[in-house]
């Protein structure tokens, strides 16, 4: 059978417009690489379901748009279809952090649209639509001019339509909640009125008149809006990965080895075979494919499958051994000098554990290849299927549904790949479902690290830092929320708390004249905010900390803790401060920051992943728990006004928060703790 991608421009842009006509503003930045191909004209789009759809042939000359402030490497479109509602199109999976409304925010402030009436979809799966990787905190910081000016273009276009046709100066019409108005006239065109008309107009006519609105003029960007999706999420409409089904799938498990880098030595598949709905029993690179009619089947398969495994070079080696490994390291490095004050700090490894396990649905035919996957990274996904299948791109389509958490994890596509042998190797479409347990012992991890820290007492500055990270599984590790970010504010930011100890400082005054700049402002409003100073009811303490995540968006929060004599610590409240630049949706900053909390104070208090034998001991959250409800702090977040460039705000509420912690701790105790996470008998 042959079978072409299914998402064709033609279809895609079909598929945007509901009703009438459209057309679509392409907004190209020069110096961002290849020019994509743009009409001189937006091309009109007939969306009526009963005619065929046309898009002109011609391939015309590229058009770029300078803008200085850009800097990546993108072409972004806005389709406004016939009934005047506005699709963006970007390369960004929507992972629950709220950026495909904050993108429709910025793009129905542009054009004065109410933002009902403005949706973002995922772009097809192209590299002319720019880095199809959503990671680093970037999506509004990359986007926001890019948009905000193809909305003015788009906006400059509906109002030179209403001033052909009223045959008036464009100078004398103003936009206005989706409409075009001549006061002199009284006459009002609603945009879906004007399509048709805007369609034929060349872009090149309107750019120059186009301009983007002056910041104090907002009235959508700024304002506190909930997810637009919140509706179906909460009704359960909403299709995540593991919803779908596809007709004629099967579903899939895959058994690995236990030990890191261990492998198949053999396997007698005869129990699981007679496991009823069981279909097929096969080996792929990674491990043993179970394949069944329902996932019971599967996984009652896959736990009567006899498996005879090499467990290689690491089958000894546990997280205690590279621990002492390393503190041994710093100790005998005779360039360190012990009479400089310093401190040794340790970090483990962590699993991302997104409430969603890993999941993928592959189809491969001979010539066609059609998944479905909840991916940050649908590019190297594109890739790998192409290097697995040999399948050119064009016959490739990948579908993201709804993501149930990422931070980090999905960047990686192992997943993807392992979806697609099975498929290719079974010869029918395939779910391929991890387990809870497989997703904490078999995906990927923080990396352990080891931290040496020291300053000069009498010559004040920033302390110096040295580290050794475990580098003997470096396919095993990768990004993480917030990546080395949260390990380096943990041993500087505890670090600091110690040198303000040990020169009889308070650790807020020390850290002012330590820091500069946009950081020392959120510092100082954090500390503000949690009344710094202020007495605390006995067996309670308060803690400061600040980064600023890759150098771009500074935050600082304090922490109050109760602690019982015992060894509990309660996490009471954290006040937070955080710079952003301009804020587009200060409800998904505010979320963002309280994500960030649960995620740093689950791993100050709560989980670690530990090897033993070259295992992962841990399995499920019963070992690995996450933060519940219960143990939630009050949590406070300020947003310092700015009219710089908006920066990140995903991964930045994560770092300050164990050092915070860890030093109210201290606060409260006079005890000292080094090392990630914390346990009761640290205290005792």
């Amino acid at each position: 059978m042959t079978r072409t991608n299914e998402m064709t421009r033609r279809e895609f842009l079909k598929s945007f417009a509901t009703g009438g006509a459209g057309f679509l503003v392409g907004i190209y930045l020069s110096g961002c690489g290849e020019a994509p191909t743009l009409s001189p004209t937006a091309a009109l789009i007939p969306t009526d379901t009963d005619q065929p759809t046309e898009i002109p042939t011609e391939t015309p000359t590229p058009r770029p748009t300078p803008n200085p402030e850009a800097s990546f490497e993108a072409g972004i479109h806005i389709l406004v279809d016939g009934t005047g509602k506005v699709t963006v199109v970007v390369p960004r999976t929507e992972l629950g952090q709220g950026v495909f409304t904050s993108l429709a925010m910025v793009v129905a402030e542009e054009m004065d649209l109410p933002l009902e009436q403005v949706q973002v979809k995922h772009s097809p799966i192209d590299g002319k639509y720019g880095e199809l990787r959503t990671g680093g905190s970037d999506s509004i910081s990359s986007y926001f001019n890019y948009l905000s000016k193809a909305g003015s273009v788009a906006r400059a276009m509906l109002v030179a339509a209403a001033a052909q046709l009223l045959e008036v100066p464009y100078e004398s019409l103003r936009t206005e909640d989706g409409f075009v108005i001549h006061d002199e006239s009284g006459e009002a065109f609603t945009y879906s009125e004007l399509v048709e008309t805007a369609a034929q107009i060349p872009i090149s006519d309107v750019s120059k008149l186009a301009e983007q609105k002056d910041p104090q003029d907002y009235q959508i960007i700024g304002m506190p809006v909930g997810h637009q999706d919140c509706p179906e999420i909460v009704d359960g409409s909403t299709k995540y990965g593991l919803d779908i089904a596809v007709p004629g799938m099967l579903y899939a498990t895959l058994l690995r080895c236990p030990v890191v880098r261990g492998s198949v030595a053999d396997f007698d598949a005869s129990e699981a075979l007679a496991v009823p709905g069981v279909r097929q029993v096969f080996e792929i690179d990674s491990g043993v494919v179970v394949l069944a009619d329902n996932t019971w089947a599967a996984l009652q398969g896959q736990g009567a499958l006899d498996v005879t495994w090499d467990e290689g070079e690491y089958a000894s080696l546990s997280s205690a051994d590279i621990h002492m490994d390393f503190e041994g390291d710093f100790q005998a490095d005779s360039s360190l000098d012990p009479s400089r004050f310093h401190a040794i700090y340790e970090v483990p490894f962590y699993a991302h554990a997104p409430q969603e396990p890993m999941n993928c649905i592959a189809d491969v035919g001979r010539d066609y290849c059609e998944i479905w996957a909840p991916t940050q990274n649908p590019g190297e996904a594109m890739s790998n299927i192409r290097r697995i299948t040999g399948i050119p791109s064009e016959n490739i389509k990948i579908n993201i549904p709804r993501v149930g958490g990422g931070f980090g994890r999905r960047l990686q596509v192992d997943y993807v790949d392992q979806a697609v042998q099975i498929s290719a190797q079974a010869g029918a479409p395939v779910k391929l479902m991890w387990t809870r347990e497989e997703d904490i012992q078999q995906g990927f991890f923080h990396p352990l690290s080891v931290h040496y820290a020291f300053a000069d007492l009498e010559n004040l500055e920033m302390p110096i830092i040295l580290a050794k990270t475990y580098q003997g599984w470096d396919e095993l590790t990768y990004a993480w929320r917030s990546v080395t970010n949260f390990t380096d504010a943990f041993v500087r930011e505890c670090f600091i708390d110690e040198m303000a100890a040990a020169l009889g400082r308070d650790p807020y005054d020390l850290r002012l004249e330590l820091t500069e700049g946009l950081l020392r402002q959120v510092v100082e409003l954090a500390a503000s905010k949690a009344a710094w100073g202020d007495p605390l009811p006995e067996g309670w303490g308060r803690g400061i900390a600040c980064w600023s995540t890759w150098n771009v968006t500074p935050v600082a929060m304090v922490a109050e803790v109760s602690v019982t004599p015992e060894g509990s610590v309660q996490v009471q409240r954290v006040v937070c401060a955080i710079d952003c630049g301009v804020v587009v949706n200060p409800d998904m900053v505010a979320a963002q920051m309280e994500g960030g909390v649960v995620w740093g104070l689950t791993a100050a208090l709560k989980s670690s992943i530990e090897f033993e034998n070259g295992k992962v001991m841990q399995s499920n959250f019963d070992d690995y728990p996450l933060l519940r409800m219960d143990e939630m702090p009050e949590v406070e977040v300020y947003i310092v006004p700015s009219d710089r460039h908006p920066t990140g705000v995903g991964e930045m509420g994560v770092p300050p928060v164990a050092p915070a912690l860890f030093n109210a701790i201290y606060n409260a105790t006079g005890k000292r703790i080094r090392h990630l996470p914390f346990q009761p008998e640290d205290l005792l």
